[in-house]
């Protein structure tokens, strides 16, 4: 695993505009909460109500279970692929 699927909670309800400033808290609390755990490396990238947080996924799980209003994370491959047929492959 290389990465993180990081999924919230009521936060989506909210409007567009208000959920914008409110993602952008999440995205501080997570770089903060890596930060202070001394995790290097690590990327976080807003996927529209879904974050994925690549990196060191073993060192970053933790820190993960102390930011408020995470409603569940899981552990994710990233995949490159060039066409729908190339990614079929690499997943089955």
């Amino acid at each position: 695993m290389d990465a993180i699927l990081l999924r919230y909670g009521e936060l989506g309800l909210k409007a567009e505009k208000k959920r914008r400033v409110m993602e952008r808290f999440y995205v501080d609390a997570i770089a903060d909460a890596l930060r202070r755990n001394k995790i290097d490396g690590a990327k976080i990238l807003n996927k529209g109500k879904r974050f994925v947080i690549e990196g060191p996924v073993e060192q970053i799980v933790e820190p993960l279970t102390r930011i408020p209003g995470v409603q569940s994370f899981s552990p994710a491959n990233k995949i490159v692929f060039a066409s729908k047929d190339d990614l079929i492959k690499k997943v089955v």
